[in-house]
């Protein structure tokens, strides 16, 4: 398999870390030529990024289209196991995570570009991550949800968008975002800490500092 992808994008690196957690062989290629080259288009005609390249030459796009992919091709380890209940609480995080963090901070990318903090965009961005990290916090309470050794499909949306919610809501002023957010705060302090986990933080980390000093993606 081949995924187009860098690890500034936090819809790709979910997916790097389904890969490694089914233990799949991948090769990571940076989109050729950029999104918006000829070269690119072929492979994607959206032009964005994820796109898994199957081992028949075949193309599957969306993040969360390639998960289901990926996990169907490839059942074990299962990433909603449990009561079919269960399974569909566990995604139910992943879908919050996916809407209200990663595609809600995705309108506002060219505002913080040109540094408009406090454009009606972002702010509408704010509380739209403020409404997803509070229905997240109370779906974690009321499923008991926590980080395990297991890697779930909630985990392929929910620290790939903690990541962004940490590093742009203390930009935007709300510092103390998880005060009162307790199931959030020790589930992001425990991906942290996860030597799995902590590598992919690091790396979406890294690439964003990179970002901002050099404006080139890894």
């Amino acid at each position: 398999m081949k995924l187009y992808g860098v690890f500034l994008s936090p819809f790709a690196t979910g997916i790097m870390m389904l890969l490694e957690a089914k233990s799949i062989d991948y090769e990571l290629i940076t989109p050729p030529g950029g999104l918006e080259s000829e070269e690119f288009g072929r492979i994607n005609y959206m032009r964005r990024i994820p796109v898994l390249e199957t081992g028949d030459g075949d193309y599957v796009y969306e993040s969360a289209v390639i998960i289901q992919y990926i996990d169907e091709l490839h059942p074990e380890p299962a990433i909603a196991a449990g009561s079919p209940l269960e399974a569909a609480q566990n995604r139910t995080l992943g879908r919050l995570a996916d809407l209200y963090l990663l595609n809600g901070f995705l309108s506002m990318v060219d505002e913080l570009e040109a540094k408009q903090f406090d454009s009606a965009i972002v702010k509408h961005c704010v509380k739209t991550a403020q409404r997803g990290l509070n229905d997240i916090e109370e779906t974690m309470k009321r499923t008991g949800f926590q980080i395990g050794e297991t890697f779930t499909y909630a985990d392929c949306f929910l620290i790939p968008g903690m990541h962004i919610v940490d590093l742009l809501l203390p930009t935007l002023g709300h510092k103390d975002y998880l005060a009162e957010r307790p199931m959030l705060s020790a589930y992001w302090k425990a991906a942290q800490s996860s030597e799995r986990h902590g590598f992919y933080i690091d790396k979406m980390r890294q690439a964003v500092a990179l970002r901002q000093e050099t404006g080139e993606a890894m």
